[in-house]
C-alpha cells in the first residue's frame, strides 16, 4: 500500500520524497553510525555517497511524516497544522542548506556542505514528528522507533 504525504507540495523540488509504502523501505530502518561515507575520498565519490544518505534520510521522514498523518486521519484539522507544518520545514531546509552551499563559493565541496545539512535537518525534522506524534508520554511502546541521527 502506498501512502501519499497528504497536501505537502513537493513539485518544486523534484528528490524531496511524495510518497513511501507502509512498510518503509529496508533501507530507511538501517542504523549508520559514524560516518558512512568515511572511506569516500573524491569530491565525486563523498558527493554520491551522501546523496545515499540524503535519500535515506528522506526515506525515513516520510515513512515517520506518513504514520503521523494517518494517525490523524480521524482529526483533519489537526493532519492540515501538520501539513503546513512540515511544508514550512521543507521551506526552511532549502533556504538553509541552500545558504551554508552558497556559504562555500565556487569551493568544489559545496555540494557536500548542502547535503551534510539537508541529512542533519532532516534528521532533526523526522525526531521532532516522532516526539511530537508517535511517541506516547506513558509506558506505551512508540509506534516508530525513535529515529538515530544518520551522521
Amino acid at each position: 500500500m502506498t501512502l501519499v504525504l497528504l497536501g505537502c507540495d513537493v513539485s518544486t523540488e523534484p528528490d524531496e520524497v511524495a510518497a513511501v509504502t507502509a512498510k518503509g523501505s529496508s533501507e530507511a530502518n538501517e542504523e549508520v553510525y559514524g560516518d558512512p561515507c568515511s572511506e569516500a575520498v573524491t569530491t565525486p565519490d563523498m558527493v554520491a555517497c551522501y546523496g545515499s544518505v540524503v535519500r535515506q534520510a528522506e526515506t525515513r521522514h516520510a515513512q515517520y511524516l506518513a504514520l503521523a498523518l494517518e494517525r490523524q486521519s480521524a482529526t483533519p484539522d489537526l493532519a492540515s497544522q501538520i501539513t503546513t507544518s512540515e511544508r514550512a520545514f521543507i521551506a526552511y531546509r532549502r533556504a538553509e542548506c541552500d545558504a551554508v552551499r552558497d556559504s562555500y563559493g565556487n569551493g568544489s565541496i559545496k555540494g557536500v556542505m548542502g547535503q551534510l545539512c539537508r541529512i542533519k535537518t532532516t534528521d532533526e525534522r523526522t525526531h521532532t514528528i516522532w516526539r511530537n506524534w508517535l511517541h506516547h508520554a506513558d509506558s506505551t511502546p512508540p509506534a516508530l522507533p525513535e529515529p538515530e541521527p544518520l551522521l
